[in-house]
């Protein structure tokens, strides 16, 4: 049971004595003793990240691999999952399945579409990553993006009105769950006004409790309501202290309040009574900074699981053999958990109970009759489908957002200067205006390094300019246009 209760990353392995933070081989195939992990610790999912997937050969044959190991020892199928958010957050390869432009720039389109690009795109990305043999995303999500300095969520939000956000993301949930992929809700209780990273740090959200109701919680409230709630719902690595001001000693001797993830108030007390969740909670990735820096591992997956989440997510990493001999002695602590009472031995059944019920509901045992090499190469002929880049280029144009003009647009000229954050957004710039405008005269200026001297001065000055900013505090991607 309490494999079932365990999602690990397999990103990186080495088996040649490679110190586990020095580890950058990649798992693209999977090592026997990957294998033998899942195996004996009957494990219940994984998560898989850019540096495991290649090409489409690989990704399918890496994911049957785990699975065979499952169906050869009779043990529980795995979840399979991913972050194909889009936008920002995109694990595949952009030439396997459509990136799309993000759930703000699915927000933009709510005036005019309403939620059919919401609709559209989840049911595009679930279908795609189903193709490939994932089951699972971690997607979407719908913090409320209140805080324009937010450095995590910013474009990765919908939208900063939480009615727009509710709307849209349980738009999202049911279009990608009605494609046989399961979704998972997140960030609860809400990641929108923060200032701080819980990658990084431990984030803290002093709204009242009204303020949590009316904004936080009601993305979250309307999808669980709703006709299709979402298969799981992924846990914060934040404060609410309105919610929950428990304290707890952490491992640097300070006391510190407690982060959603590890709070029964809220996981149990909020999500499952007060809303009335009845799916799986599983925690955001346990090795982040906002869990890490305060418990150590054992501490922190007891801890999680005595606050009602079904499944910690990356609770141990393994990067070598030194790693699997530390993984089983804290699954050992696991087991003793369980035995002197730490681990609630009902509550542990009642959680796997919910976990079967969901891989039984999408069908995770049916592994189908056609061979693996029939199945790559039918996939390989299909993705990317056709369907969802029209439908990349539709939202991008529908996204089109006009803060201001002063007497500039539309643009007629075909003399464009560029200044771009990095070489990559020059190249794509002048591939676009290469497709859409042939003949344009296209200068960029990359800033990955800062220019000598002043080469503005020798711009053309007929010339459209052009400056693409993304930045982790910039609320949106903005393309600001100026003649010159």
């Amino acid at each position: 049971m309490l494999g079932q209760k365990l999602m690990l990353d397999f990103r990186y392995f080495c088996n040649d004595g490679t110190p586990s933070e020095d580890c950058q081989q990649a798992v693209t195939e999977l090592p026997p003793e990957l294998a033998e992990v899942l195996r004996s610790g009957a494990i219940g999912g994984v998560i898989v990240f850019a540096e495991n997937l290649e090409t489409t050969p690989q990704i399918m044959s890496l994911i049957d691999a785990m699975q065979q190991v499952m169906r050869k020892h009779e043990l529980p199928p795995l979840f399979i999952a991913l972050d194909q958010e889009g936008g920002r957050v995109a694990r595949l390869p952009d030439d396997i399945v459509t990136r799309f432009s993000g759930n703000m720039a699915i927000g933009a389109t709510y005036p005019n579409h309403g939620t059919l690009f919401a609709e559209r795109v989840g049911a595009g990305i679930g279908k795609a990553v189903k193709m490939l043999g994932f089951n699972l995303n971690f997607a979407p999500t719908v913090d409320v993006n209140v805080n324009p300095d937010n450095p995590v969520i910013n474009v990765r939000s919908y939208g900063e009105d939480a009615g727009l956000v509710a709307a849209l993301g349980q738009a999202t949930v049911k279009a990608m769950q009605a494609q046989g992929v399961m979704s998972a809700l997140k960030h609860f209780p809400g990641h929108g006004d923060t200032h701080v990273d819980s990658h990084t740090g431990l984030p803290r959200v002093d709204h009242d409790r009204a303020t949590i109701d009316a904004v936080d919680l009601l993305p979250f409230k309307r999808s669980i309501a709703s006709s299709s709630p979402p298969a799981m719902i992924m846990t914060a690595h934040i404060q609410y202290p309105q919610l929950d001001d428990t304290t707890f000693i952490a491992t640097d001797g300070e006391p510190t309040i407690l982060p959603a993830t590890m709070s029964h108030k809220i996981l149990t007390g909020v999500l499952r009574q007060e809303l009335g969740y009845q799916g799986v909670i599983v925690t955001d990735a346990l090795d982040m900074a906002g869990i890490a820096h305060y418990f150590d591992p054992l501490a922190a997956t007891i801890q999680t699981f005595h606050a009602g989440a079904d499944i910690a997510l990356m609770p141990y990493t393994i990067r070598n053999n030194d790693d699997i001999a530390g993984f089983w002695q804290y699954f050992a602590g696991l087991e003793r958990a369980v035995e002197d009472g730490a681990i609630d031995f009902t509550q542990l059944q009642a959680s796997v109970a919910r976990i079967a019920e969901l891989k039984e509901q999408y069908g995770l045992q049916a592994t189908g009759n056609m061979p693996l090499a029939e199945r790559i190469e039918n996939v390989e002929k299909r993705l990317p489908l056709a369907a969802n880049k029209r439908l990349e280029r539709e939202l991008a144009a529908a996204a089109l957002t006009k803060v201001f003009d002063q007497g500039v647009l539309p643009v007629t000229t075909n003399k464009w200067q560029l200044v771009m954050p990095d070489t990559l957004r020059c190249q794509a710039f002048r591939q676009a205006f290469a497709a859409q405008q042939p003949g344009s005269s296209v200068d960029c200026l990359s800033l990955s390094e800062l220019p000598e001297g002043t080469p503005w001065q020798d711009w053309d000055p007929n010339a459209t300019l052009v400056i693409g900013d993304i930045t982790p505090i910039i609320v949106s991607l903005k393309w600001v246009v100026w003649m010159i």
